[in-house]
């Protein structure tokens, strides 16, 4: 493995460590040893996605959460939109933001995927409530 794949690595996990608690990142981070089943697909993860992708200059983050909320609307995402709803609101858009942008997906996902979008966040907006759980500058 070379020097520069390894730093690629390195900052795609430094990337997802920004929008991700420590212990999730940590999982990640362990997650891209190629040694491991599904190793070498978490480091095209951490190189491409997050070192690449969501460290872009031309969007900032909020912009490209809710550019990932609607791709996962359509693509009926379950456990991975539950993720990029958390990391967007880390990002700065609210729950009535979001709650807007998957009625607005209805119209062009389908109302089923955009249903089973809003199911889910509807749950996590309430876990989100909960005192330890409000992320930093975080209203309901």
């Amino acid at each position: 493995m070379s020097d520069t794949e390894t730093d690629a690595v390195g900052n795609g996990v430094a990337v997802f460590g920004e929008m991700h608690p420590p212990e999730r990142t940590e999982a990640f981070r362990a997650a891209t040893d190629p040694a491991i089943p599904g190793g070498r697909m978490q480091r095209l993860a951490a190189e491409f996605v997050f070192g690449r992708i969501w460290n872009g200059e031309r969007l900032d983050r909020r912009s490209r959460s809710f550019i990932t909320l609607g791709v996962l609307i359509a693509h009926r995402g379950g456990e991975e939109f539950g993720n990029h709803v958390r990391v967007a609101l880390k990002h700065g858009l609210t729950a009535q933001e979001i709650e807007q942008a998957i009625t607005h997906a209805a119209a062009y996902a389908g109302f089923p995927a955009a249903y089973a979008s809003m199911q889910g966040a509807i749950r996590l907006f309430a876990e989100a409530r909960k005192p330890e759980g409000i992320p930093a500058g975080q209203s309901f």
